[in-house]
């Protein structure tokens, strides 16, 4: 088949490069090689307009000079560029900020994966300016007929949307490399992901960090991911205002040996969102054998395990998140059981049945259209 696979975010992304573009490229990577596959992806400054890599095709479209019309013109330009590809089948990486509803002008079949339901959030967090993100998943989870939901949760919430969806959930798989790492605990609880300030709730973590900081402060907060400008500004402009710029270290988006130093070397890792579908920091916490301090929300609570493989607190409760990180702070032998466990329950998710499950489901929808 020739794939055609639409997603405003890749790897290279300096605003985004989150969790749902490394899992995009490894799947693309394995199926390219024994299909055609094509990635539609979002501009942004310096961007080359076409690249290969492991042999996957990259075609960044729109205007990459901001951060804002790069999202527009990717979203009002992909319809061109589906009629002009000439596909087989597309598989869309839905976002409310960059939507793409290929029902609307295409034939074509098509697969929307849902990562997140986000639901009133865009309106909590950006007020009228909200509305049209959450008119756009109202219309998507309508208009498409297939879905890959990576949570189950995902998946109950479409099925209450179209009664007439065809639902596949095939969560998002870690690295192999990852359950090999060892564990080389040096004194510093991380965060790695987004830099999404209200989703990934940054402000809870840097909250709960000045109470653990005045009962342990030899133990620092890494904090690593890309992000928007605003994010960034608004996460440094916190991290002041907590009095934190010596407990606080930021480092941009990390990969391959700097990203594995990373992980091994921490005590765990923390994951205070107000939101999230399957994310990917908290498979590959477990998988590297990392127990992970969470909120108790849909997604993080079908992948951590309370008290088993990590511990979740409500969203927004930074005395509550504080105590946890502080406990498992205190009590090497507990998040060392914890990770273990993690990495022994996130072995049921490898990158190859995950693959496997998503190209029959590609051949399956791609033969349905025949029909």
């Amino acid at each position: 088949m020739h794939i055609l696979h639409l997603s405003y975010d890749d790897i290279d992304n300096p605003w985004l490069g989150g969790g749902g573009a490394i899992h995009t490229h490894s799947l693309n990577r394995r199926l390219s090689q024994r299909h055609r596959i094509t990635v539609l992806t979002g501009s942004f400054p310096n961007a080359p307009r076409s690249l290969r890599r492991d042999g996957v095709r990259y075609i960044r479209i729109g205007v990459g000079s901001s951060y804002l019309l790069s999202r527009l013109s990717f979203v009002f330009l992909t319809p061109l560029w589906i009629r002009h590809i000439g596909a087989d089948l597309a598989v869309v990486d839905f976002s409310v900020y960059a939507p793409v509803i290929v029902p609307l002008y295409s034939c074509l079949p098509a697969i929307a994966v849902i990562h997140n339901i986000l639901g009133t959030h865009p309106l909590r967090k950006y007020g009228p300016i909200g509305l049209g993100p959450f008119i756009a998943e109202h219309m998507a989870l309508r208009l498409y007929k297939f879905f890959i939901t990576v949570s189950r949760f995902g998946a109950r919430t479409v099925r209450g949307k179209n009664r007439k969806a065809y639902i596949k959930v095939i969560p998002f798989a870690p690295s192999d490399e990852l359950f090999k790492l060892p564990n080389l605990e040096k004194d510093y609880v991380l965060f790695m992901g987004r830099i999404d300030v209200y989703q990934k709730g940054l402000d809870t973590l840097l909250r709960a960090f000045v109470e653990v900081r005045r009962r342990h402060p030899e133990v620092t907060l890494k904090i690593v991911g890309n992000g928007t400008r605003k994010d960034k500004d608004q996460l440094n402009r916190l991290i002041s205002e907590n009095g934190l710029e010596e407990g606080v270290r930021t480092e941009t988006f990390a990969t391959g040996e700097r990203k594995l130093s990373l992980l091994s070397g921490a005590l765990f890792l923390c994951m205070p969102s107000r939101y999230e579908g399957w994310p990917m920091m908290a498979m590959e916490a477990a998988a590297s054998g990392k127990a992970l301090v969470g909120t108790y929300i849909s997604g993080l609570s079908e992948i951590v395990q309370n008290h088993r493989t990590g511990i979740l607190v409500p969203p927004e409760d930074w005395k509550s998140l504080s105590e946890a990180i502080c406990a498992l702070i205190e009590d090497p032998g507990l998040r060392r059981r914890m990770g273990m466990a993690a990495r022994e329950w996130a072995d049921q998710f490898r990158e190859e049945e995950v693959v496997r499950q998503r190209e029959l489901f590609y051949q399956e929808v791609a033969e349905d259209a025949k029909i």
